[in-house]
């Protein structure tokens, strides 16, 4: 398994598994939107080029894209320590078991520590294996912090100037 930095030209690579991932995920339900998941990546690929993003993709050894983790530096609302959180930490299924998502978080945790970051946090949104992942966290040195909730609402109300997506007039 082979860990590299996202390029541009891994552009198919990162949006297949972001494809898998939404279908495997709690947010299955909504549809996968091919442009606004090219447009998110071309925005990480713009902060991976100020210095306060990173991607790294899982490649196997015969050459097939095996897993994904999207990360940002931030700061906690309360400190002016540098963290990094994760945006994005996916490992297709049939490579679930390698050692793909070790090797992703060591690159991780290596890209934070290089930038100052006092604090790595990955949060599990997608309802995808959680006990695996959790155990996977815990094997790697991660403490559990918290939890994550989530509501579907019935029908969201769209306010005046929103865009279709929701997203509000940028």
């Amino acid at each position: 398994m082979r860990i590299q930095c996202i390029e541009r030209t891994a552009r198919e690579s990162v949006l297949g598994l972001g494809r898998r991932l939404h279908a495997e995920s709690a947010q299955a339900r909504l549809s996968f939107d091919e442009d606004a998941a090219s447009d998110f990546l071309e925005g990480v690929l713009a902060e991976m080029d100020q210095g306060v993003a990173c991607g790294f993709l899982a490649v196997s050894a015969r050459g097939l894209p095996a897993g994904l983790l999207l990360g940002r530096l931030g700061r906690y609302p309360f400190s002016r320590h540098v963290i990094a959180h994760d945006r994005l930490f996916y490992v297709a299924p049939e490579f679930r078991g390698s050692n793909a998502a070790v090797k992703l978080l060591r690159g991780f945790n290596r890209w934070a520590r290089l930038r100052g970051a006092h604090h790595l946090y990955l949060a599990e949104w997608g309802g995808i294996e959680s006990k695996r992942f959790a155990r996977l966290m815990r094997r790697t040195g991660f403490d559990l912090v918290g939890g994550n909730y989530g509501k579907w609402l019935k029908t969201p109300i769209p306010m005046e100037g929103d865009r279709q997506d929701g997203m509000g007039t940028g």
